[in-house]
């Protein structure tokens, strides 16, 4: 896709995006997770949730449809209100399948959906790359959005129409108690949410407002690269994760035993990610999306921080909220907004997309910093065991990267990939091995039996 479409198309999406995060009620009263964290839950409990669930998405699409109108009036292009509004008909459908994920979710099922991610993701790309290829600009985009909440709700809603069934016959009903029960959370919840869109996407407003939609375009395709850690580990992991520590908020030494294993894992899986990304940004930006798209290797340096530490961010927000503490949680969460929100704006208009991302990379390192502390007021996690060894090898590993930048940079782009990644991984390897070699089956072990039955 990124070598078919210009880079305004994706910047179009990304401005977009932001804006439909802003009004999107979903996330801002996330009943869903209310439903979830309940120790048990019936038809009425069901019932109020769809309700609000669904009253949210579409009071949504009512706001994208006003945004359309008012976004162009601001001075934005009129494809980023169109596209605001196409992204919420497709919150409509991403909605649709909430109360099947949740109530698989409950039933410790997580496969099921991580199980329906993995199909329609790549199906939803056949028919994006045909439009792209026909010249439909960011469309496209939309397009493989829209095709790929289709296919994951209608996926979810018959993988998980026995559970939808059995709550049915429970006998859905609408609960006044209930619904300020799920609201209470949600909101909660999603005041926190709303730091984490601060944090995540205020560099999107940011670089589509004060530079342009192409250096947005550049700036978005190597921010997606960052969050790849996010996707491949803690996107998975916190599905598990969550139900897990609400199951164990009552047995302190179980809950610490748990959040020391995912947290083990987390960062052990992902931080060698952040370390290539670290190490290869320009060649890696090179193989994947071509020569033209190399601007976009200095932002990608610079977010390494998104990379290294949002896993590890995300994982103790899901802990906090988990165990009934949302207000931790947000306070976790608004206190990254808030660094970005101050360093942000002026470092942006100083230096553009890199002073944005130089920008985001320091609130993530406050966020990381409140979170630590926050979380010793629910458990206490074992914080030298968690990150000496991985902070000993990302240093053996990042010092040897710069040793073979140096070596590699006169080699072909394929061997110079090669040279940038694998020393430093297997630095990074051979470093952990050393100080982690004794227990380190035993945690491997440990980590897969907790995301197995979502237990310590």
């Amino acid at each position: 896709m990124t070598r078919l479409l210009a880079p305004d198309a994706f910047g179009i999406v990304a401005l977009a995006t932001f804006f439909f995060s802003v009004l999107q009620l979903r996330t801002k009263v996330d009943v869903a997770r209310a439903f979830v964290q309940l120790p048990a839950s019936g038809g009425t409990a069901v019932g109020t949730m769809v309700a609000l669930d669904l009253a949210a998405a579409l009071l949504t699409v009512l706001l994208t449809a006003i945004a359309a109108l008012v976004v162009p009036l601001a001075g934005y292009p009129p494809e980023v209100g169109v596209a605001v509004t196409a992204l919420g008909g497709i919150g409509v459908v991403e909605a649709a399948g909430s109360l099947p994920t949740v109530l698989l979710d409950k039933r410790l099922r997580f496969g099921r959906a991580s199980l329906m991610t993995a199909i329609a993701l790549p199906i939803s790309y056949l028919p994006a790359f045909a439009a792209a290829w026909l010249g439909a600009g960011y469309w496209s985009l939309i397009l493989q959005l829209a095709v790929q909440a289709g296919i994951y709700s209608a996926g979810l809603f018959w993988i998980g129409r026995e559970a939808i069934a059995e709550s049915w016959r429970e006998g859905w009903a609408l609960s006044r108690a209930m619904a300020s029960r799920l609201v209470s959370f949600g909101v909660a919840w999603g005041v926190g949410g709303l730091a984490v869109l601060l944090t995540s996407q205020l560099d999107t407003f940011l670089v589509g407002t004060v530079v342009g939609l192409e250096e947005l375009g550049f700036y978005d395709r190597a921010y997606r690269i960052a969050l790849w850690p996010s996707i491949l580990v803690t996107g998975i992991v916190s599905r598990t994760s969550y139900v897990a520590y609400a199951r164990l908020q009552g047995e302190p030494e179980r809950l610490a035993r748990a959040a020391t294993l995912t947290l083990w894992f987390i960062s052990r899986a992902s931080l060698p990610i952040g370390l290539a990304l670290l190490a290869a940004a320009p060649s890696l930006v090179e193989v994947l999306y071509g020569p033209r798209w190399l601007p976009a290797a200095p932002f990608l340096r610079l977010l390494v921080a998104v990379s290294l530490l949002r896993p590890l961010i995300e994982d103790l927000v899901v802990l906090l909220g988990a165990v009934g503490r949302p207000r931790l949680a947000a306070l976790t969460n608004w206190s990254g907004a808030l660094a970005l929100l101050l360093l942000g704006p002026p470092l942006t208009l100083a230096a553009g997309g890199v002073g944005t991302a130089a920008a985001v990379g320091l609130a993530y390192a406050v966020a990381a910093l409140v979170a630590a502390r926050l979380v010793r007021q629910v458990v206490r996690l074992p914080a030298g065991e968690l990150v000496g060894a991985p902070a000993a090898a990302l240093l053996a590993g990042g010092a040897l990267a710069i040793v073979v930048s140096v070596v590699a940079a006169e080699a072909g782009l394929p061997l110079r990939l090669a040279l940038e990644v694998i020393p430093p991984l297997a630095a990074f390897a051979a470093v952990l091995w050393l100080l982690e070699r004794e227990r380190l089956g035993e945690r491997v072990r440990s980590a897969v039996r907790l995301a197995r039955s979502g237990d310590a």
